[in-house]
């Protein structure tokens, strides 16, 4: 479908209707997307797309835990808490940054080389997180 006002794609009809939220004046014009930013977008696209309502509040859930719980932790700490039957995605960072905008984390600024083990554990670098 596309929107009545630029012509442009609209990628969830569902939800946008005929316009972009932007084309029609629901939302100010954002500011150009950096490429960290764009893939933040990409992952939390991901994070909309393979993981339900019910799971990715399951996923904030075992993010505040751990904030909770660890103090300071990665994205290993929350794939265990979800589980090992849990869906992976690569939409965790989305939900990692959506808690930085809720306030409930940080990012420290540290990284840790990721130890989960199992075909998802490729040695990358993760970010460390703190509860806020």
């Amino acid at each position: 479908m596309n929107c009545t006002i630029c012509k442009g794609v609209i990628a969830w009809p569902d939800i946008q209707g005929r316009t972009h939220f932007v084309c029609d004046g629901r939302v100010p014009t954002a500011k150009p997307v950096t490429p960290f930013g764009q893939a933040m977008q990409i992952s939390q696209a991901v994070a909309d797309a393979k993981w339900t309502p019910a799971q990715q509040r399951q996923v904030d859930a075992a993010i505040d835990a751990c904030a909770r719980e660890i103090g300071y932790f990665t994205a290993d700490d929350v794939w265990a808490k979800l589980g090992q039957h849990f869906p992976v995605t690569k939409g965790l960072a989305g939900r990692l940054n959506a808690a930085v905008r809720r306030r409930t984390i940080v990012n420290t600024g540290a990284v840790r080389h990721a130890n989960r083990g199992g075909q998802h554990d490729h040695a990358q670098r993760l970010t460390v997180w703190a509860a806020a």
